[in-house]
């Protein structure tokens, strides 16, 4: 049974990112991102059911460990460049909207995606999104790329 107003929160994961290769299960604080990720959202909330997205059997097997719906993404939704293809499995989903969230934002709590949520829900808004004033390299005091392919 579909509740209106339900949300699907979806994380999309792969492992194929042009300018990290592989950072998805890279060692990141004892963990990784995919497991922070899941760790932090795949509860279901009152506001949202969880799902994650991967086409990587590695990232797939990882969900496994959580309570999430996992859903196996094609090759194109994983590497494609249009929003079409990109989001094909979203219409697949019985919630009536749709939250994205990154799992390359490891410190995002579940708190601000739930006041996203509300603040959709107040103000009866069409759409959403989240802005954050970033550098895209860090480096190390003697000039080293921190998030490099060589890393």
């Amino acid at each position: 049974m579909t509740i209106k107003n339900q949300f699907a929160g979806i994380v999309p994961a792969r492992t194929s990112s042009q300018r990290c290769a592989g950072k998805m299960l890279r060692n990141f604080s004892d963990s990784n991102l995919t497991e922070i990720a899941l760790s932090k959202f795949s509860n279901p909330t009152k506001f949202f059911n969880f799902y994650f997205a991967a086409n990587d059997p590695e990232l797939l097997n990882l969900a496994k460990e959580y309570p999430c719906k996992a859903i196996e993404r094609d090759t194109i939704s994983s590497q494609g460049e249009l929003i079409t293809d990109v989001l094909n499995y979203v219409k697949e989903l019985e919630e009536e909207n749709v939250i994205f969230i990154n799992a390359c934002s490891p410190f995002l709590q579940l708190k601000t995606v739930e006041l996203a949520v509300q603040t959709f829900l107040d103000n009866k808004c069409l759409s959403l999104t989240a802005v954050l004033k970033k550098h895209t390299w860090y480096y190390t005091m003697d000039g080293k790329a921190v998030n490099s392919i060589d890393s």
